[in-house]
């Protein structure tokens, strides 16, 4: 008779049934969903996402989707036992898949923020080069999030076995919680620079933080008492909980803080020397004029900075305002009916008769986009070149002196007349090509000199006359 060494042989499936990991789920998954309704709600309020980091989504949703692809890699055996062992019921298979349930609502909450962030961008910043990079890294997250769903799904089906594990999925696994958690780490890096940076609150929602900072940790908690989860999985959480306390004590600072009062000192010193600026010649130095004498050729006298002249705001600008020909006298009610909106282009053309909401004579002539509109004026976005940069100026002019640009007629005109050919073309069941062909040269024709007797055939021969 031989005895055989004791050996512990693993149940692929215990059913062992934990209350207390039951209640902590259903809490914890109930208390995501309630903590983004905040977020979303002063989305749809405000219409606006300024105030929020671009990157912070970025890296938020790459580090989102990698921690549940490695969640369910790791968690693929449970599922497996809710689909074939007989002792998992509905209570028990869902007690013990609650680590992905927690993952993928928080990572569709998330993602529900990051769509709401896309449709209410501001504006006026959509004809600016950060809305072109705000679509690139929008695109990158659908391109990633495509990637990482067919590798799961290559993983779990080729190099599981019947048990649901996988030695490959779990390396695999093992890298995606390496890149959830150093995303992670960098996601709350930059909506911290930007929030500390603008010092205001913006579109962020002080009570979702509230309730997600504690949240963090009972999430960690609740993924490292569930089956088969590893450091990599409630890593990124514990991380996650301490930046998003960092940022909400910030948020905090930053809304009880009393507004300081501005430096009236600094704001005139700076409106000065910008009016100086633009008043003074091209040639020529500060406070200096060129010597009339005949004698001396090129001196500059230089005068007391004090005591010479300096050119009013709207300086030499009589003819520059001037209305055009039989345009003069009152108002046309029509300059007052005009429906302007905001991300509306618009040119700048001050009017000499209206005083009130005048623009600068530098702005006069420029083209710019409405970023804000009151009752009787709009706030414009205009560039302005400052060396080899230009400059973001927001002017506030009254509806007198602007008009809507015509420098997007022919792009509309051509939307329209596409659209009309493309609904042509399917009624037809026909191709119809639409993209813009060059103009080519007059064809060849025949001129009939029947009823259009030419004048001069040959050119008059040159004559000098003394």
């Amino acid at each position: 008779m031989y005895l055989m060494p004791s050996r512990t042989i693993e149940i692929p499936c215990p059913a062992e049934h934990d209350s207390a990991k039951l209640l902590l789920g259903v809490f914890i998954t109930t208390g995501t969903v309630i903590s983004y309704v905040p977020q979303v709600i002063k989305f749809i309020q405000k219409k606006t996402s300024e105030g929020l980091s671009l990157y912070f989504f970025f890296l938020g949703a790459i580090g989102m989707t990698s921690l549940v692809a490695n969640v369910f890699l790791l968690s693929f055996p449970s599922v497996i036992c809710c689909i074939r062992s007989p002792q998992w019921g509905p209570l028990l298979c869902t007690e013990n898949t609650f680590g992905l349930t927690q993952v993928a609502t928080q990572t569709f909450c998330f993602l529900l923020c990051v769509a709401l962030y896309y449709v209410y961008y501001p504006q006026h910043q959509k004809a600016t080069a950060a809305y072109t990079r705000a679509r690139w890294v929008g695109a990158t997250i659908v391109v990633f999030c495509a990637i990482l769903f067919f590798t799961t799904l290559g993983v779990l089906l080729y190099t599981t076995d019947s048990n649901g594990r996988s030695k490959s999925g779990t390396w695999i696994a093992g890298a995606l919680g390496l890149l959830a958690t150093g995303t992670s780490v960098l996601q709350f890096l930059p909506q911290l620079l930007h929030t500390w940076s603008i010092k205001a609150v913006g579109a962020l929602s002080i009570p979702m933080m509230l309730m997600q900072t504690p949240g963090g940790f009972l999430m960690a908690y609740s993924l490292y008492i569930q089956p088969s989860a590893n450091w990599t999985s409630w890593l990124p959480y514990l991380i996650c909980g301490s930046l998003q306390g960092l940022l909400l004590i910030m948020c905090i600072v930053f809304t009880l803080r009393p507004p300081s009062p501005p430096d009236y000192d600094e704001l005139a010193a700076e409106a000065a020397e910008e009016q100086r600026g633009e008043a003074e010649p091209l040639l020529g130095g500060v406070g200096g004029r060129e010597a009339d004498s005949p004698g001396v050729v090129g001196e500059v006298v230089v005068e007391d900075a004090a005591s010479s002249p300096r050119l009013g705001a709207r300086a030499r600008t009589r003819h520059l305002f001037a209305r055009n020909f039989r345009e003069s006298g009152s108002i046309p009610l029509s300059t007052y009916l005009k429906t302007y909106k905001v991300g509306d282009i618009v040119d700048i053309k001050a009017n000499g008769a209206v005083h009130k909401g005048m623009p600068h004579k530098f702005y006069h002539g420029k083209t710019g986009i409405i970023y804000n509109v009151t009752k009787s004026a709009v706030g414009i976005i205009v560039h302005k070149q400052v060396g080899n940069r230009y400059m973001e100026k927001r002017v506030n002019i009254r509806v007198e002196h602007i008009k809507h640009s015509n420098c997007r007629l022919d792009f509309l005109r051509r939307v329209k007349a596409n659209a009309a050919a493309k609904k042509e073309a399917k009624e037809k069941g026909v191709t119809f090509n639409l993209k813009r062909q060059p103009v080519g040269p007059v064809k060849a024709h025949h001129v009939s000199t029947k009823d259009n007797r030419p004048t001069t055939i040959t050119p008059v021969a040159y004559e000098a006359l003394v």
